[in-house]
């Protein structure tokens, strides 16, 4: 299996500089000082999450009844712990307690060589991050949300999501899962495929440049992507069939016979999954797969605090950043728990079957490959 992955060395080795993280780090650490959470919290001295989420609400007028709100001020909770700001304090009780660490150093700017690399190969990630950030305080303190899925709010929305959704950091582990999920289906006959949430349309040129035999069945719950997906879709010349049974989207059943798909591709849509929908949602799709079809997922998972799964602490925190900054988009759930993924996918009787597991950039908690059993089990 590794040797199609070997021309894909030169772009891990770029993302494995961290310029977005690194960059984004000092972005957000400023942003949080500018807009008074440092300030805040050295007020309330020693303080529990509950303390710091009450510190916001009344401190800076914040949101924290509404739930996405408060979730995302956790998400940076998080983050200011990982960068270096809080530092959680030894106690005896249970109940974690966080300080302000005074007079933390912020990390250094990038430098210009490194600057115009980021600005020049992932322009596409930090433009949209930056719009998110810049909307953040706005939209703790009760702003509406900055993008949705039906472009109503911004009517640039279609090419946002379009150039946010292929990044290079975004296609790269599409390419990744692609060769992946090829390696683990080798029959050239099986070739049935869906793109499930296909968006723009960067997971079927993804597909297609693997599997070029492949029958391609893109589905969204939203038909205002549609066009980009259509133009990418014919520009590729890959064989593309737009089913006309509308789906309603997660929480309702695919609009597909079971065991209809050799292979499914899952991207980037995992953290819109409301967690008591995620289950039922990842057992439609194993109904829809053949056994001994495979399905392949880009969702990065969130850092556990024991460090098991995800150690890089440049890694960490920019996951956390990701998952700051896209909060300000509708219907946004946040990384999942990456335990809770695998045991799910095992209740569900499929067997995970990820390439690699070495803290491989980002890429060990981005790309989720899952295999129906040959002989599956009911249900």
């Amino acid at each position: 299996m590794l040797e199609c992955f070997k021309d894909m060395r030169e772009g891990i080795a770029l993302l494995k500089r961290f310029l977005v993280q690194r960059a984004y780090t000092r972005k957000l650490i400023l942003w949080a000082q500018e807009d008074g959470v440092i300030s805040a919290l050295e007020k309330s001295g020693v303080f529990t999450a509950q303390g710091y989420l009450s510190a916001l609400e009344t401190g800076l007028g914040y949101k924290m009844q509404d739930e996405a709100r408060r979730r995302m001020a956790l998400v940076l909770l998080d983050f200011l712990e990982e960068s270096g700001r809080l530092k959680a304090m030894p106690s005896r009780e249970a109940m974690r307690t966080y300080a302000v660490v005074p007079d933390a150093r912020l990390p250094e700017p990038l430098s210009f060589t490194d600057m115009e690399m980021m600005e020049s190969v992932l322009e596409s990630k930090t433009a949209f991050l930056d719009r998110c950030i810049e909307r953040a305080g706005g939209f703790l303190r009760g702003k509406d949300y900055l993008y949705d899925f039906d472009g109503s709010r911004m009517v640039d929305a279609g090419e946002a999501w379009d150039r946010f959704l292929g990044n290079y950091e975004f296609n790269l582990a599409r390419e990744f899962l692609a060769k992946a999920m090829s390696a683990d289906v080798a029959d050239t006959a099986r070739r049935e495929i869906m793109d499930l949430c296909c968006g723009t349309g960067h997971g079927i040129e993804a597909i297609s440049r693997s599997r070029p035999d492949a029958v391609i069945t893109a589905l969204d719950f939203t038909d205002t992507l549609r066009p980009i997906a259509l133009a990418r879709a014919a520009s590729s010349g890959a064989r593309v069939l737009w089913p006309s049974a509308v789906w309603k989207g997660f929480g309702h059943g695919l609009p597909f016979e079971d065991s209809r798909f050799d292979m499914a591709l899952f991207s980037c849509g995992d953290p819109y999954i409301r967690q008591e929908e995620r289950e039922a949602v990842y057992a439609e799709i194993k109904r829809v797969l053949r056994p001994g079809g495979v399905l392949g997922a880009v969702a990065w998972g969130y850092p556990d605090k024991q460090r098991r799964h995800i150690r890089n602490s440049w890694v960490r925190l920019g996951v956390y950043i990701h998952d700051f900054a896209e909060s300000v988009c509708a219907g946004w759930q946040g990384f999942h728990d990456i335990d809770e993924t695998v045991r799910m996918a095992r209740r569900l009787g499929f067997i995970p079957a990820n390439p690699f597991f070495d803290d491989f950039y980002m890429l060990d908690t981005a790309v989720w490959t899952f295999k129906k059993p040959e002989a599956a089990r009911r249900g």
